[in-house]
């Protein structure tokens, strides 16, 4: 299949790949993969991604997965969703274990009534903010903004100044500014480009941000 020769026209359209597979561009140019099948009489269709996120031998191997829950009497559709939200229960759970880590942490910076507030407003929203927002997207400015206040810190800090403080502290430690650019999510327009410096830099963001967290572990010891 030529995906990258595939050009917008007049209105939206597919091309078959073979196998249930295939590639929709838009009128904008935009392209994503979906698969296309009948399940008991139905028919079902779903998307694997987008391109070029999505490489075409990626979107080749997802389909490949979903024959084979067609051969075990699954709707793979349907299976896609449960995934899915098994991977919200697993991020949501891994983000609770977390912050009553640092809760247990901090406990003896802070006096017992300021420590059960903070408890309780973890509980009441960061937990729920956590486990209602698509965890393929971050959450947004507003969410943070709102949780930091519940949490105590309304009129002290904000999420724009952790971000402005990150970036500051990193810059004079020497961390490439173009890494430091991709991790506070200052993206490149060029979605194909957005994918090429997404794979570049993941292991160098990764080192980064355990030097960052080492940093603020340091702050407190």
């Amino acid at each position: 299949m030529a995906v990258r020769q595939a050009k917008p026209k007049d209105k939206p359209y597919q091309l078959s790949d073979g196998g249930a597979l295939f590639l929709e561009v838009t009128i904008a140019g935009g392209k994503r993969w979906l698969f296309r099948c009948r399940f008991e009489g139905k028919q079902v269709k779903f998307t694997l991604g987008a391109y070029p996120v999505v490489s075409l031998a990626e979107a080749r191997e997802k389909a490949l997965e979903a024959h084979r829950q067609l051969e075990e009497g699954k709707n793979p559709s349907i299976a896609k969703r449960e995934a899915k939200a098994a991977q919200a229960i697993d991020a949501t759970n891994s983000f609770e274990l977390v912050a009553r880590e640092w809760h247990t942490k901090e406990l003896p910076r802070w006096t017992p009534k300021h420590a059960e507030k903070v408890l309780n407003s973890l509980e009441a929203d960061a937990f729920l903010f956590h486990a209602t927002t698509n965890i393929n997207r971050p959450m947004s400015e507003n969410t943070l903004s709102y949780a930091m206040g519940r949490m105590g810190y309304s009129g002290t800090a904000t999420p724009h100044g952790f971000r402005a403080l990150a970036s500051t502290v990193l810059n004079e430690e020497g961390f490439d500014p173009d890494i430091i650019e991709r991790q506070l999510a200052h993206a490149e327009r060029n979605k194909i480009r957005a994918a090429y410096h997404r794979a570049e830099y993941l292991d160098d963001r990764r080192k980064m941000m355990q030097w960052w967290a080492d940093f603020l572990d340091g702050q407190y010891l």
